[in-house]
C-alpha cells in the first residue's frame, strides 16, 4: 500500500509541476485564455510589483493587459518544494524572468509561494504570491 501512496504522490507532484510550466508558457506565448484556465474561480494573485487580483475575471483583465506591455517574455522556474495534502497542496519556487520592450531587456528573480486545489478538472492555482528578489536592466 505504501508504494501506491508514494506513486500517487509522485503523480500529483508531477501534475503540479506541469501546471506551473503551463503558467510560464501561457504568459510567454501570450495565450490569455489558457493562463486563466490554470486558476480556480476564486483564485488570488498577489504579484510583488502589481496590485492583487481576485477571481478569474480580474485575472483575465490582468493577463490581457500584461501581454501587451512587453514584446517578449521568458519565464523559467526552478527548485520546487511541493507539499501535498489530499486535494490541497502548497508550493514554493524560484523564478527567473526576462522581459523585453523598446530595445531594453530586464532581468528579474522572484520567489513564488502558491497554493493549489484539485477538482474534477485536475490541479489549479488557488493562490499565487510573488516576492521580488532582484530586478534590473541588462
Amino acid at each position: 500500500m505504501e508504494s501506491s501512496t508514494a506513486w500517487d504522490e509522485l503523480q500529483n507532484w508531477h501534475r503540479i509541476c506541469q501546471l506551473k510550466f503551463r503558467y510560464c508558457y501561457s504568459i510567454d506565448d501570450k495565450r490569455c485564455n489558457d493562463f486563466v484556465d490554470l486558476f480556480t474561480d476564486d483564485a488570488i494573485i498577489d504579484y510583488a510589483t502589481r496590485e492583487t487580483y481576485r477571481g478569474r475575471t480580474e485575472i483575465q483583465g490582468f493577463i490581457e493587459t500584461h501581454v501587451t506591455e512587453f514584446e517578449q517574455t521568458t519565464h523559467t522556474v526552478l527548485n520546487p518544494v511541493i507539499e501535498i495534502d489530499g486535494d490541497s497542496a502548497t508550493g514554493k519556487w524560484y523564478g527567473i524572468v526576462f522581459l523585453q520592450s523598446d530595445g531594453t531587456t530586464r532581468f528579474g528573480q522572484v520567489r513564488y509561494d502558491e497554493t493549489y486545489r484539485r477538482g474534477d478538472d485536475g490541479w489549479k492555482f488557488a493562490s499565487l504570491k510573488t516576492e521580488s528578489r532582484l530586478y534590473t536592466e541588462i
